[in-house]
């Protein structure tokens, strides 16, 4: 029998080790608290919602232009999230960071729940991987739905593992998957997998039935929206998708969108590659891990990735770098939480030293892509604007740091003071007060609408030339050599701005998108509850008007 000093001494040894854990873990979370707040942001293109938000509060409905209802927004739970803070606190700048700090605290909170590693494991393999990624720190603000989403899909990942498997277990499932899809539904493809696996298992029309019933807040939105706005889709698909750009031309913006990536972040461009292919080969390879339940959901998480990076890549991406990879970097690392067994790595001094490849990787990419970008960008023929004298917001093929360009605006620790009163400084604030002084209810063109259109103020019409929150541009072709990805400027038709003005879709001089738009009109500015608006959405919906459109764009040779 061993003497009690010597139990005393192993607990005491014991209790160092998980102290010196914990505290290890401590220290990481520390630095990524750090690294959120001091890049908390918040980006022009989250004042479109805002608008929104601010519209409806002021009992103007879910509008941008108040004499029109169009969904200028591409995540209906995120822009429901935000309305009562900003009702409460006033201040939408400091509302919806807040949202965003609680979200992304509440992901964080969901994975280390999920993690079966050490503490250190955790730290090294998880934590500080997010810590060090830029797409998922700087986009856990910005006011754009990144941080619900990691927030969703965390939740998600924890109810597959940690839940026992029941039918309530995939009820809750299915209530996560349609607030997933409220927040973007193209998140739908991060899931689709692992719901084809969990429907294949236990096929059954009756069980089928009861899932889709529990997605019911995804079919409430859309009947909603179907019958408020008169589309199921938001009006972001049709101004992006539906300016009849070449499939081709998308395809390669999307290979400069990942390649971005890489100079950017190369860390991140590993997690993002690496852990989805390596974890599809090892289940390939392995046979006995197709057994193992939980692996096989992993497997299937990460296979959701792959075809989400697929999907990016064919849209082409977006001009904000990083912003569409952060939710799938996210979900590849919370995978790693599942697959990294315990008895791997189990060497702390292994550990640290890879903890010292990840940060110096980190910190090698950010240097060679600020001293080597244009260099790097040249040498593989790669178009770039170097404009700008700073590498660090240059773009690739119109793919900017939108992050480092307006934290100069919007950064939180760029303010003066924090208040109830605090707002942005800059063009674009300057530009909303001049439209607000000087167009009150008159219309005006912009190639900004969101810091611009906020600060404009109900009163004032403004008409977006990228079609974002225009329902009749959005549906016409897009200039084929003036357009950068998200940006799919439209030709203005001869006597539109004048229609708006007047209200009166006549005025436009083609006949047949005269006829065209007063259609659409009778949708988005009707009365809500006419039998005729009713009619008229389900003919539209149906393709009944496409003919005065197609002939619209034959005469102006699209």
């Amino acid at each position: 029998m061993p003497s009690e000093s010597v139990l005393a001494n192993v607990a005491m040894m014991q209790f160092s080790r998980t102290s010196a854990n914990t505290l290890f873990m401590g220290v990481v979370l520390v630095a990524l608290t750090f690294r959120v707040l001091a890049s908390a942001w918040v980006s022009d293109d989250a004042y479109i919602t805002f608008r929104v938000i601010d519209n409806f509060l002021n009992g103007y409905g879910l509008t941008w232009n108040t004499d029109e209802r169009v969904q200028a927004y591409t995540h209906p739970l995120w822009m429901l999230l935000n309305i009562v803070p900003y009702w409460i606190i006033g201040n939408i700048y400091i509302s919806s960071l807040l949202v965003s700090f609680l979200c992304f605290a509440a992901a964080i909170w969901f994975a280390l729940r999920t993690s079966s590693l050490t503490r250190v494991q955790t730290a090294i393999f998880f934590l500080l991987p997010v810590a060090l990624s830029r797409p998922i720190v700087e986009y856990a603000t910005s006011g754009l739905e990144n941080p619900l989403g990691m927030l969703l899909i965390a939740w998600f990942f924890h109810t597959l593992l940690k839940a026992q498997e029941s039918n309530k277990t995939l009820h809750k499932l299915a209530f996560i998957s349609a607030l997933l899809l409220l927040t973007r539904m193209d998140f739908a493809l991060l899931i689709a997998p692992i719901w084809l696996y969990l429907l294949a298992n236990a096929f059954s029309l009756t069980k089928c039935l009861r899932i889709g019933f529990h997605m019911w807040p995804l079919w409430v939105w859309c009947l909603f929206s179907l019958f408020y706005y008169g589309f199921v889709f938001p009006n972001t698909k049709y101004a992006k998708l539906g300016g009849d750009i070449p499939s081709i031309e998308l395809f390669k913006q999307g290979i400069y969108y990942l390649y971005d990536l890489m100079l950017r972040d190369t860390l991140s461009f590993f997690v993002l590659l690496f852990i989805p292919f390596s974890t599809m080969i090892s289940f390939l390879i392995v046979p006995k891990q197709r057994t193992y339940p939980d692996r096989m959901k992993a497997v299937l998480m990460v296979t959701g990735v792959f075809i989400y990076t697929l999907y990016v890549i064919r849209i082409g991406g977006d001009f904000m770098g990083g912003r569409f990879w952060a939710v799938p970097i996210f979900t590849c690392l919370l995978v790693a939480l599942q697959l990294v067994p315990q008895s791997y790595y189990a060497n702390k001094r292994t550990l640290y030293r890879l903890a010292l490849v990840m940060i110096a990787t980190a910190a090698l990419a950010h240097w060679n892509f600020i001293t080597k970008w244009e260099e790097g960008c040249k040498r593989i023929g790669m178009p770039v604007d170097t404009s700008d004298a700073d590498k660090e917001i240059c773009s690739i093929r119109g793919i900017i740091d939108e992050a480092r360009f307006y934290h100069r605006m919007t950064g939180l620790i760029m303010l003066k003071t924090l208040n109830v009163r605090t707002m942005p400084e800059g063009v674009p604030v300057l530009r909303g007060e001049e439209y607000r002084t000087s167009l009150n209810d008159k219309a005006a063109t912009t190639k900004m609408a969101g810091m611009p259109g906020f600060y404009a103020g109900p009163q004032v019409i403004l008409v977006d030339i990228f079609a974002l929150t225009d329902p009749l541009l959005a549906r016409l072709p897009a200039i084929k050599d003036k357009w950068r990805i998200g940006h799919f400027e439209r030709n203005i038709p001869d006597g539109y701005m004048e229609a708006r003005v007047q209200h009166n879709p006549d005025v436009i001089k083609d006949p047949d998108l005269a006829q065209y738009y007063a259609q659409l009109r009778i949708i988005t500015s009707g009365n809500l509850w006419d039998s005729e608006r009713l009619k008229t959405i389900i003919r539209f919906n149906l393709g009944k008007y496409n003919g005065l459109l197609a002939a619209y764009k034959q005469r102006q040779g699209s």
